[in-house]
């Protein structure tokens, strides 16, 4: 009894130890996993260091290139601010020449200006005279009035001035005249200066311009008389072509009318149309069913003839075994036999069901053409009526423009059509 107590307890003290060997091997092997993560997880913070140590670097890099640019900046805005200074005082000077240049042309209008009008001092009633005569030659002319005398004058004369040529020269249109105004000093003169000669000149040319306001205004009383004439010719033809717009929107109205009959017409052609393409289709199923009914009759009849076909040779070899001048035939042979005559007869069979088939299937597709050739027959007759109609229709509104822009709905149907 000691000693089976004694095995009993160095089992049980075996199992305790074989149970924390396992259990040390189950921390060895956890430690270790734990060991491997922590490499994976110091080998992943080192790439991210590396990486994070890479951008830093070229974020010097770009920080020292970036300071070099804006170094680099600095000295074009330097160098750019000079050159604008030194363009303003160029663009300063040249301003002031083209103010002397504006100054000498003011002059030579002013001179001109006082020409014409010296030449024009003659009495009114001449021009007055001339106006209404030209008015009744030619109701539309505005030349008799001494604004356009003046105008056709500067047109004359700007042709003459056309070769380039110097601005003191004898053949320029700008050349300096002795008028009232103080001939300008050899030296450029100041901006000051110059816009004050500006200024006088501008107030000269204002009294002339009052001048030729008070012929204009004799002028605009003859265009007035000229507009009344023309208002009362306008109001005549604008009834007559209300009279003819009423005819045209009548003759529209007839055509849309028209027009929406070939619509619901070719709208009851697609119906009918789309009702027989449903018909042929029941029949296509319909011919599905007959064809499934033939076959199984088709199979009926094969199994029958078959047995016919053993019956007669099992007939005909048990004949030859009951005559005793006859030699026994053998089981394959006679099988051999069935099988060909039952092949011979399928074979036959099958030839004529397929000839029938070819032959109803070649009836069938000429009807079905004959019918499709008609109904597209009939559709491109009725779409070419259409067009017709359509294409008449809108020559008519292209024939009618003043009606079609003041109407918003034959706009639309002109944009439709083409």
């Amino acid at each position: 009894m000691t000693l089976k107590h004694i095995q009993a307890e160095l089992q049980q003290q075996h199992a305790v130890l074989a149970k924390e060997v396992q259990d040390l091997k189950e921390t060895l092997e956890f430690a270790d996993q734990e060991n491997q993560v922590a490499h994976l997880e110091l080998g992943q913070v080192e790439c991210q260091l590396k990486s994070t140590l890479e951008v830093l670097r070229e974020r010097s890099l770009q920080c020292e290139d970036l300071k070099d640019t804006v170094e680099n900046l600095k000295a074009k805005l330097a160098s750019t601010i000079a050159e604008n200074q030194e363009k303003d005082l160029e663009k300063t000077r040249q301003y002031s020449q083209e103010l002397r240049v504006l100054t000498e042309q003011l002059q030579s209008l002013t001179f001109f200006l006082h020409t014409k009008l010296k030449e024009t001092a003659e009495p009114e009633t001449l021009l007055k005279s001339t106006a209404c005569a030209s008015a009744q030659e030619h109701p539309l002319s505005t030349d008799s009035t001494f604004l356009g005398s003046i105008l056709t004058a500067m047109a004359d004369k700007e042709p003459e001035s056309a070769p380039v040529a110097l601005l003191g020269s004898d053949k320029s249109a700008f050349t300096r005249v002795a008028s009232m105004v103080s001939p300008q000093p050899t030296e450029t003169p100041g901006m000051e200066k110059s816009l004050e000669e500006m200024s006088t000149m501008t107030l000269e040319l204002q009294s002339l311009c009052s001048l030729l306001q008070e012929s204009k205004e004799e002028a605009v009383r003859t265009l007035q008389r000229k507009i009344c004439d023309l208002q009362a010719r306008l109001q005549a033809q604008e009834e007559q072509h209300q009279e003819a717009q009423k005819a045209k929107e009548a003759d529209i109205e007839k055509l849309n009318q028209a027009l929406c009959l070939r619509y619901k017409n070719e709208k009851e052609l697609q119906e009918v149309i789309q009702q027989q393409n449903e018909k042929i289709l029941e029949q296509i199923d319909k011919s599905g069913e007959l064809i499934s009914l033939r076959e199984e009759v088709t199979q009926l009849t094969r199994s029958l003839r078959r047995a016919e076909t053993e019956t007669k040779v099992l007939q005909e070899t048990l004949a030859g075994q009951l005559d005793p001048s006859c030699q026994p035939m053998a089981t394959n042979w006679i099988q051999e036999k069935v099988w060909l005559s039952q092949e011979v007869d399928k074979l036959r069979v099958m030839f004529l069901e397929m000839k029938n088939e070819k032959e109803k299937l070649m009836v069938k597709f000429q009807s079905h053409r004959n019918i499709l050739e008609e109904n597209l027959r009939r559709s491109d007759k009725e779409l070419k009526k259409l067009d017709d109609i359509v294409q008449h229709i809108y020559e008519t509104l292209l024939s009618i423009p003043e009606v079609v822009r003041g109407c918003k709905e034959l706009q639309e149907l002109l944009e439709f059509l083409s």
